[in-house]
């Protein structure tokens, strides 16, 4: 998947406090200015809150588990003990293949994933250094919210049970997200999980029970780059077509950018620059197109399947021989179940989706 480079594709993102949002530090209590303190770290302008990557990541990763799993396609518990990619040794290709769709992007214990999620600092990069010095003071003016649990028996605070967290209300942090080697259907379901965020079905840190965690989360800015490689191959290295090219072999694996937007030629790549409405309009478009066709093939693929598939209990096929019954079957046959179309991920995913020819030898990612 990463031997050679094909794409890539940077969201800039912004995030705002909609109301008290708690990120604790869990390994420091503070117990001279508050219980529970807010995460910290050294930043270009001394200690500061931030939002730490896997903040956003794993809200990001679990949305994408159940979105997909509702859709009736394949996506693993990362904490399961037949996750993808745990206690396996195969050929990188057969790691690919029997890895879920979920881990394909974000990555497995023997699969690198093709997101990266940064750090939210409280400024924006792009602003003069004197903006970026007051966004940092903004949101480093925190607020206590206390609690105290309820008694059972009067119904009224129960003394001796108080609590108190630092949370942020104010200011704004930045990040990027960035995707590698993409097929098209992975940066729509990357803005589907934004997107979630953005209206409030998805908080981010802790005490959503609480009210915390509602947050303005805003793509204010894109940045397209494309193999100049891939793109002569598909025949657009002239920059007419104006298309972008996923790193897939799906016949919908290329779409025109926005109106307005134009490649730029750089030595190694075309570059394109998006504003956020026209990631918008972007994003859009994905949906409308790559990932309809994700979706709708692997409903095909399911529908063949049990066309032709027909798996009795401890791997015996009727109409077929044994050997190819046990074939169908990848973690279901253990456990004495009938193999479903979200367990027959080889036989399934070969035929539909081609692995990038330049496979490299797994790199180890995170969940």
């Amino acid at each position: 998947m990463f031997r050679a480079w094909h794409n890539s594709l940077a969201l800039k993102v912004r995030v705002s406090p909609m109301g008290a949002l708690q990120v604790a530090d869990v390994t420091a209590w503070d117990a001279v200015r508050v219980g529970m303190g807010f995460v910290r770290a050294e930043g270009l302008f001394g200690r500061t809150v931030f939002v730490p990557a896997s903040s956003v990541r794993g809200v990001m990763r679990s949305f994408s588990e159940r979105l997909l799993l509702g859709l009736g396609l394949r996506a693993c518990d990362p904490l399961a003990p037949n996750a993808c990619g745990m206690g396996r040794d195969a050929a990188p290709r057969r790691i690919y293949l029997e890895s879920c769709f979920v881990c394909r992007t974000f990555g497995s214990g023997q699969l690198a994933g093709r997101v990266v999620v940064g750090d939210f600092w409280p400024w924006n990069s792009e602003a003069v250094e004197a903006t970026q010095r007051d966004e940092c003071a903004t949101a480093n003016r925190t607020e206590r919210r206390g609690g105290i649990a309820i008694d059972r028996r009067t119904r009224a605070g129960a003394l001796g049970h108080e609590s108190e967290v630092e949370v942020v209300t104010r200011g704004a942090f930045y990040g990027d997200v960035i995707l590698t080697n993409y097929q098209l259907w992975q940066p729509a379901l990357i803005g589907l999980a934004l997107r979630e965020i953005e209206e409030g079905y998805l908080t981010i840190g802790g005490g959503s029970g609480r009210g915390f965690g509602r947050v303005l989360c805003r793509v204010v800015g894109a940045t397209l780059r494309q193999s100049l490689d891939v793109r002569a191959a598909a025949g657009s290295l002239d920059g007419a077509s104006r298309k972008i090219i996923g790193a897939g072999g799906f016949e919908a694996d290329e779409l025109p950018v926005p109106d307005g937007v134009t490649w730029e030629r750089e030595p190694l790549a075309d570059v394109a620059r998006l504003s956020g409405k026209e990631w918008t309009r972007l994003f859009e478009a994905l949906l409308d197109g790559p990932w309809r066709e994700f979706v709708t093939s692997r409903e095909k693929d399911r529908s063949n399947h049990r066309d032709t598939e027909n798996i009795e209990i401890g791997g015996e096929e009727k109409g077929g021989g044994k050997e190819e019954g046990d074939a169908g079957v990848v973690a279901g046959a253990e456990a004495g179940v009938v193999a479903d179309a979200g367990a027959v991920a080889v036989a399934e995913t070969a035929a539909a989706e081609p692995v990038p020819a330049q496979d490299a030898a797994p790199v180890p990612g995170d969940h």
